[in-house]
């Protein structure tokens, strides 16, 4: 058996970071926002002549530092028999802490375990691991692997339901949900893979040839929704569905 436990910490100092629209838009409008800016009115966000948004700019530009810290962890057996041998794995990692700001000002937020849409950061789950279970006897090779993407926080929505008008959105100032109301929870997701493949070795007309015949996402599990204009998070979550493959590898 062999096992692997890690744990990582970086701080990272004078950032630059890609503002968001959203901030910019904030601080353009919003008074009370602590890095209220009037001069970005009509510089850098342009209404409509109905008083929407019609466009916003947004730029590179230093920020404070990130400090994130986790655990990284292994565990892989190997179990030879008279038929074959058998291996079981996972690995995962486990993202304690992400402390980074928003925009230009004094902000901190633990972006940790967050969708992550009214920053620059992407979506950071707490936990994601990969768990296999193999066999190999021979030329025979065959495993199963699951993928799992634990869930989030959606700070771009409050509440939460199955259709759009469950939903609400954060206050503009706070950036946090009024009325009791929590972030919109993006579900887990957890996908299963399968794969067989043959090698037909150095001897015979096939020689140096294998083939694989695999399936990506095997019960077809959709991603879990998001309310948002493509209904889940294209950062995170892979919309595709099932997906079979054939390869032949060939050597001369």
């Amino acid at each position: 058996m062999e096992l692997n436990v890690d744990f990582w910490q970086f701080d990272f100092d004078d950032i630059i970071i890609r503002q968001q629209p959203e901030e910019v838009a904030r601080r353009a409008l919003i008074e009370s926002d602590p890095n209220f800016d009037p001069t970005l009115l009509g510089r850098d966000v342009v209404l409509g002549p109905t008083g929407g948004l019609a466009f916003v700019r947004t730029q590179f530009v230093n920020a404070a530092g990130i400090k994130t810290n986790g655990v990284d962890a292994s565990v892989n057996y190997d179990y030879d028999t008279n038929i074959g041998t058998f291996r079981a794995g996972i690995e995962g990692t486990y993202v304690n802490k992400y402390r980074a700001p928003v925009g230009v000002g004094e902000t901190i937020i633990d972006a940790a375990g967050l969708r992550n849409s009214q920053n620059f950061a992407a979506p950071i789950p707490e936990l994601r691991f990969n768990a296999t279970l193999g066999y190999r006897n021979g030329g025979h090779n065959f495993v199963t692997f699951v993928r799992h993407t634990d869930s989030l926080k959606d700070d771009q929505n409050c509440g939460g339901g199955d259709s759009p008008a469950d939903f609400s959105s954060p206050n503009p100032e706070t950036l946090l949900c009024d009325g009791g109301l929590e972030f919109a929870k993006i579900k887990s997701h957890t996908t299963v893979d399968m794969q067989y493949g043959y090698s037909f070795g150095e001897y015979g007309p096939l020689k140096g040839a294998s083939i694989t015949i695999g399936a990506i996402n095997l019960f077809d599990n959709a991603p879990p929704f998001v309310n948002t204009d493509a209904g889940f998070e294209t950062r995170t979550h892979d919309p595709r569905g099932r997906m079979a493959y054939v390869r032949l590898i060939s050597s001369f």
